[in-house]
């Protein structure tokens, strides 16, 4: 009988200790959980920022009225800009390739 109830005191403190263990994982889990729920909501702020400052750079003035993006557009278009790697953003060639650039025209 006295052996019976050491064994029922034991299970019964084993019992309370894997609570006492389960309780604290899901207490470092809730944590955790909350951490990254914080992270995620400032990456959001990040890039919600950085999407409102992409905006107003593509639609600030500039001083002639237009704006980046329209001031972008009325850049002329050149074919040989997209395929030469020695000229600019508006088509102008340093000098390098200017003759193939004159050939395929």
């Amino acid at each position: 009988m006295q052996m019976l109830r050491q064994q029922m005191r034991n299970q019964q403190e084993a019992h309370e200790e894997a609570m006492k263990t389960q309780a604290a994982a899901r207490m470092q889990q809730d944590l955790q959980t909350q951490l990254l729920a914080e992270q995620i909501a400032a990456l959001r702020a990040d890039v919600a920022k950085a999407l409102a400052e992409k905006e107003e750079a593509t639609s600030s003035t500039t001083s002639t009225g237009d704006t980046e993006l329209e001031k972008l557009k009325k850049l002329p278009y050149c074919p040989y800009a997209e395929v030469n790697p020695f000229s600019d953003a508006s088509g102008h060639v340093d000098g390098r390739d200017a003759e193939a650039v004159r050939l395929a025209r």
